[in-house]
């Protein structure tokens, strides 16, 4: 097996020397968090070493890798299936293997049963003939048939709830639709919405730990759950349903019969009355159901609008969606129009799930991934909490240890994008960029680094799309909008940004050459400002941005209104000046760098980490500092001849010079160097932003002037002489 591919089946990996590697050691038999395994290159083979001791043969069967794969013989031998090799790793033979999947039928991991029930868990890669030992990292609890069950449900079917996964084989094989937790105590109360709006039958087994079970399900189901029945089938001591039809000798009318005579508990909010022919009507009470809805489920009304919480967030829910979340609650062919409004409008004035745009992604703790809160202060993964108000999250799982390696093609990717045009790569963009995808995927308000992100380019092909592109899979297209520079101002400024009071990212991929005439929205926005928004039909009201501002661009705006410092300091720019060879370029590549999402978050949780203890300053880039001061230069006239003719800006009232005689020489200084001039009051004006100071009229050796304070000309060290002094030089 090649040396990459070896690498590939552990996790954490660090290059540590020439053909030298740590990773996280995977054996079963401790659970290292720190890189303990030492792997080596040594030409012809590959050798691992635990410092923790365990048997490298343990090792290797815990990736599902064999002593075969040792030899770098360029190909991996096959000889054993997956099963043989567990099987010898566990010095057991396999009675059963459950495939576990989540809600969409996608493939979690396995749970197997060994002879003497033992259980394992294990992640099969059934192509590949391999294993890996252990549930996923990061990977929720799930049941077993769960996407079967809400087929079932959504058909309107009866599902039944069974204490084992045997028993659910069982019920198949009989054309019964069952799921399980697994065992007595892997119930969770978080199953319960699965069961929306089902007839649920519980068939416990006949014992204390699994009655108790039956009544834990019975309460958490009963928010949700159309109608409960439970019933023991087997007679026998701690029997199950699979007894109960095999060793007992029942039939499927027999189990049919006994679940028959037992009434079901209907749902709280559903009334059954009986009609004067003995039939029975079922009405749904709207005030109720909406208690139940409340109570048990979590979600946002902001001015009319809902903010359902599913998966770890609140996500804008449109009306019809609502109404069929809450149709879910009422049996077929009692839902109406007029009961589903009744129930929508009821929810919508429920004054404790009332909340304010504002008070959305304001925890600025943690990292919202698909598996959990990442605690940027503990630096651990913590549950979802629907308490915690935010509206997004990062489009991949946090993996703990998952890091990016000289072999993954982000790495080559973004050398390649902070490569400078002379060669080599600068570092400093490099961090610089691993701070940015941080604070991007963060709720951390992106005005604490008082900057705007400039990725600039001044030529093609550098690979920056790309960059905006893995943002925006990472944030989601959703939380991202585009509102160009010249937008930025007060006209058009409380328009543009009417709606971006839950966006994370204003993110221009392409800004063209404009003339900003009006920059204090871009000031107050990177600031943190209170700037004035106004929806269609809305009122005016205040909004500080709490995101980031990003811009892509091959030529940097002209700023025409402000030309202080304050403004220049606003832009942070990442040079991109690297163009990539047209045979080099990989027209898929972001595809392939989304397949290394959870190396990549880590690494910009990394440069994150490095932005917060820098008190939210950027790594400073020395390229875009030049390139900072040129932009200044090139847009100030004033600036450019302070600058080029050896002014020094002190910012101190003590040094002065006299305004006519630096506006004398500022002329003399256009017109040498062919540029065009500003009138005398913007002379002053500009003066006035880059010094800090307003021009004074004073008295200074018997002549009265106007002075620019704050300002003096460069001192090279050398002193004036008189006539009899500059004799000793003759």
């Amino acid at each position: 097996m090649q040396l990459d591919e070896f690498l590939r089946h552990f996790n954490g990996v660090k290059r540590t020397g020439d053909g030298k590697y740590k990773a996280l050691c995977p054996c079963p038999y401790h659970n290292d968090k720190n890189p303990s395994l030492g792997i080596t290159d040594k030409g012809d083979k590959i050798l691992i070493n635990c410092f923790a001791y365990c048997n490298y043969l343990d090792i290797l069967a815990a990736v599902g890798l064999s002593k075969d794969d040792l030899k770098k013989d360029g190909k991996t031998k096959q000889g054993e299936s997956w099963q043989d090799k567990l099987t010898k790793l566990v010095k057991m033979p396999i009675e059963a293997v459950y495939d576990y999947k989540d809600a969409t039928g996608t493939y979690l991991y396995s749970k197997i049963r060994f002879v003497g029930k033992h259980i394992k868990y294990a992640v099969v890669d059934y192509k590949a003939d391999s294993f890996k030992m252990g549930k996923p990292e990061g990977v929720k609890s799930t049941m077993y048939n769960l996407p079967a069950a809400l087929k079932a449900i959504k058909k309107g079917f009866s599902v039944y709830i069974t204490e084992g996964e045997k028993d659910v084989n069982t019920l198949k094989e009989l054309r019964y639709t069952a799921v399980t937790a697994g065992g007595v105590n892997d119930w969770k109360k978080e199953f319960a919405h699965y069961f929306t709006g089902a007839r649920v039958v519980i068939l416990p087994d006949n014992d204390a730990p699994g009655l108790d079970l039956k009544d834990k399900i019975i309460a958490d189901l009963k928010p949700f759950a159309h109608s409960i029945k439970w019933v023991v089938t087997s007679k026998a001591d701690k029997g199950d349903v699979t007894d109960y039809l095999t060793k007992e000798g029942h039939s499927k009318e027999d189990l049919q019969k006994l679940m028959d005579e037992v009434k079901p508990v209907a749902a709280p909010w559903i009334q059954i009355t009986e009609r004067k022919d003995g039939s029975q009507k079922q009405s749904v009470n709207p005030g109720l159901l909406k208690a139940c809805i409340s109570e048990h489920l979590s979600y946002k009304t902001v001015d009319g609008s809902y903010y359902w919480y599913e998966n770890g967030y609140y996500k804008r829910t449109d009306k019809n969606t609502v109404k069929a979340k809450i149709s879910a609650y009422i049996p077929d062919g009692i839902a109406n129009d007029n009961l589903l409004n009744n129930v929508y409008n009821l929810m919508l004035a429920d004054v404790d799930h009332m909340a304010n745009e504002k008070d959305f992604n304001t925890n600025e703790k943690y990292i919202n991934f698909k598996n959990g809160l990442y605690n940027i202060d503990t630096k651990a993964l913590e549950p979802h909490n629907a308490d915690i108000l935010y509206t997004r999250q990062v489009n991949t799982e946090y993996i703990e240890g998952s890091t990016i390696t000289e072999y993954h093609i982000f790495t080559k990717y973004v050398r390649d994008l902070c490569m400078m045009a002379a060669g080599g790569i600068d570092w400093q963009a490099y961090k610089a960029l691993q701070e940015i995808i941080g604070l991007a995927i963060s709720n951390i308000y992106g005005h604490k680094t008082k900057k705007a992100v400039f990725l600039y380019s001044p030529v093609g092909n550098t690979g920056k799309s790309q960059f905006l592109g893995l943002l925006g899979h990472l944030i989601g297209q959703e939380n991202i909008t585009a509102i160009p520079l010249q937008n930025m101002n007060e006209d058009k400024g409380r328009f543009a940004f009417a709606n971006a009071g839950l966006v994370r990212l204003i993110m221009n991929g392409d800004q063209s050459k404009a003339d900003i005439k009006d920059s204090s929205i871009f000031k107050s926005v990177t600031g943190g400002d209170a700037i004035k928004v106004e929806a269609k039909g809305k009122d005016i009201k205040a909004l500080v941005f709490k995101g980031l501002v990003l811009i892509a661009c091959n030529d940097l705006p002209y700023i025409a209104d402000d030309k202080g410092e304050h403004i220049y300091r606003r832009m942070y720019i990442v040079p991109c000046t690297h163009t990539i060879e047209e045979k080099e370029r990989d027209p898929n590549i972001l595809d392939k760098m989304l397949e290394e999402l959870p190396a990549i978050v880590n690494w910009a949780i990394e440069g994150l980490h490095r932005l917060k203890a820098n008190n939210y300053n950027f790594t400073e880039i020395a390229a875009g500092n030049q390139y900072i001061e040129d932009y200044r230069k090139n847009s100030d006239t004033v600036y450019s001849f302070l600058m080029d003719e050896g002014y020094t800006i002190t910012k101190d009232p003590n040094d002065k010079i006299s305004k006519k005689r630096l506006l004398e020489q500022y002329n003399q200084y256009c017109i040498r160097e062919e540029r065009q001039s500003v009138s005398k009051r913007q002379f002053g004006e500009r003066l006035e932003k880059i010094t800090g100071f307003k021009t004074v009229r004073t008295r200074t050796a018997n002549i009265r002037d106007y002075y620019i304070q704050g300002i003096k000309e460069y001192n090279d060290g050398f002193v004036p002489v008189d006539n009899k002094q500059i004799a000793i030089f003759q």
